[in-house]
């Protein structure tokens, strides 16, 4: 999916993205090579408190340990992001 995103936005450097079910911080992951190698900020959500753990361990962007049904998302990009636009959301379970 990033490959995919990367391409329909020409290869955008210093984007940003909201990951609702983030999973592994790197195997899998839909913005590990948005945020390593094009410089991309954003906020990922995961459920699980160990890949939670481990995402922010290892990667600079944070990853919230919450159920994603239970956030106010209006405050979360409130208080997270700058502008007003997120050039991907990706959702996943």
């Amino acid at each position: 999916q990033d490959m995919f995103v990367l391409s329909m936005l020409n290869g955008k450097k210093n984007g940003t993205y909201l990951e609702i079910g983030a999973g592994s911080y790197h195997y899998g992951n839909n913005t590990y090579l948005l945020e390593k190698s094009f410089n991309w900020n954003g906020i990922s959500i995961d459920i699980d408190e160990s890949l939670s753990i481990d995402f922010n361990n290892n990667r600079n962007n944070k990853c919230l340990n919450i159920d994603a049904l239970q956030i106010n998302y209006k405050e979360l990009l409130d208080e997270k992001y700058n502008k007003n636009i997120i050039d991907y959301l990706q959702l996943d379970y």
